[in-house]
């Protein structure tokens, strides 16, 4: 009985319901289960190294995210070529290279680490363009690059339609970076200005990161309004001056950025052998005092562990009546620190304490009864808790206990049981009926990780809205 005609858009539907060890058994039948089983199979598609073989009809027809290294490139050149004399006069090998780099029609993500070597005089800068400027569906695009390569990279018209999400990391050409080339920094700017405004309507998150100190005021002080903005992550690198003048970055964020959700702040820490941590609070302070009035569409704030205590101490308090979200994870934090941290996001309405905070993550910490009080109290809209701690006490001034077990060198150090039991013996007659939490994880840091299910089923004895 011959099989009837059926649309293609239902095979594919009938695709995503079948298990991947199969799919590549089912290639044969129709050309819809091929091409889902080379999606399947070329998705993600890595070029770090010359000599790699590929079936480049697959890659061209399913490949969604493709990331390249192109130190291979000088491998492929003669030794006698130009690398900037342009396309037509590329080796084979080359040539075809771009051909199939600009024939990923289906090509949504796009990750390219190009500092140190090759220089840009050794490559034909087509080749590295043709991955984004092939595919009308570029979504995400991640750049790693020294800031002169960034700027020949980006150097075109262009316009990626449907670009949502910009990544850039700028690195450090060692043994290639002259002092003419530092001093032509706000010129090597001019490329990214230009391409960051030419998708701001349609960029919704943006990630910018330099691990080496750089003025970037040029930079922001350029950007046009980007309407469709939710998510900003800066990472800032330790030695002054950082990124120069915080407050153009302030004044485009606050004037600029009307739907700018989530802000991650980020250190990138690089060991130019001077103490950084003062300079760094004077750019955060500055940062801060720069535009007084907050971000109105700002809810969610995170900071990276490299933050020190004194700039999270300026960040929440400054964004404290507004963010919903708080993600502090990865840091180690006293009990007194926690609470002046809690005290900036609570405040008085009317006769209690209450705070607009419904998600934290935090940790890792000193778990204790006086903790858990702390933010009940302070935190009483709380919906989401996220814990990572080190250790359970019975009371926040009580040191932690630790028992070692073993043999010489495979000794492992864990706290003392006795001491777990007399948190949770303490924590029994604790209740906390107006707290309106829904939702808490509770990570301890042990290799078995085996009073996680008892601090769960802790919580919702203390906390009955857990139960519902």
């Amino acid at each position: 009985m011959p099989v009837p005609h059926i649309p293609i858009e239902l095979w594919l539907l009938v695709a995503q319901f079948i298990p991947p060890h199969m799919l590549k058994n089912l290639m044969s039948v129709n050309r819809a289960f091929f091409c889902a089983e080379m999606a399947q199979r070329y998705k993600e598609v890595g070029f770090f190294r010359a000599g790699a073989r590929f079936h480049w009809f697959a890659i061209a027809c399913a490949s969604y995210e493709y990331g390249i290294r192109p130190y291979f490139i000088q491998e492929l050149l003669p030794s006698d070529a130009d690398g900037s004399s342009g396309t037509a006069s590329l080796p084979d090998p080359l040539s075809s290279l771009e051909c199939t780099f600009s024939s990923l029609s289906n090509l949504t993500e796009y990750h390219l680490a190009w500092f140190e070597l090759p220089f840009v005089d050794d490559v034909p800068i087509d080749i590295l363009r043709a991955p984004m400027l092939g595919s009308i569906r570029v979504q995400k695009l991640f750049l790693e690059a020294s800031l002169p390569k960034l700027g020949l990279l980006l150097s075109f018209e262009e316009r990626l339609p449907q670009l949502q999400e910009l990544n850039i990391s700028i690195r450090r050409d060692f043994g290639k970076l002259s002092n003419e080339e530092v001093a032509q920094d706000e010129i090597q700017f001019t490329s990214l200005i230009s391409f960051l405004n030419r998708h701001q309507s349609t960029l919704q998150s943006f990630s910018f990161s330099s691990t080496y100190a750089l003025d970037c005021a040029p930079l922001f002080q350029s950007l046009d309004r980007f309407p469709s903005l939710h998510e900003f992550t800066l990472s800032v690198p330790t030695p002054s001056p950082h990124l120069g003048d915080p407050s153009s970055l302030a004044k485009w964020m606050h004037t600029n950025c009307p739907s700018l959700h989530s802000l991650t702040l980020k250190t990138h820490f690089a060991d130019d052998g001077l103490a950084w941590e003062t300079s760094f609070q004077d750019w955060i302070r500055s940062f801060v005092l720069s535009h007084p009035n907050v971000i109105p569409s700002l809810r969610s704030l995170k900071l990276s562990s490299g933050i020190n205590t004194y700039s999270v101490y300026l960040l929440v308090r400054h964004f404290s009546h507004i963010i919903t979200s708080l993600d502090l994870s990865g840091r180690h934090m006293t009990f007194d620190q926690v609470a002046t941290v809690m005290k900036e996001l609570s405040f008085y309405d009317g006769s209690r304490v209450t705070s607009k905070l419904t998600v934290l993550r935090m940790g890792p910490v000193t778990l204790s009864p006086e903790l858990i009080d702390l933010l009940a109290e302070l935190l009483p809209e709380l919906k989401e808790l996220d814990l990572r701690i080190n250790n359970a006490v019975p009371h926040s001034h009580s040191p932690a206990a630790y028992t070692w077990t073993g043999y010489k060198s495979r000794n492992t150090r864990s706290q003392d049981t006795a001491q777990v039991e007399a948190f949770f013996e303490v924590m029994e007659k604790r209740r906390y009926p107006r707290w309106g939490l829904r939702r808490v994880a509770v990570w301890k840091f042990n290799s078995k990780l085996q009073y996680q299910p008892r601090f769960v089923e802790l919580f919702k004895e203390c906390i009955p809205n857990l139960a519902i």
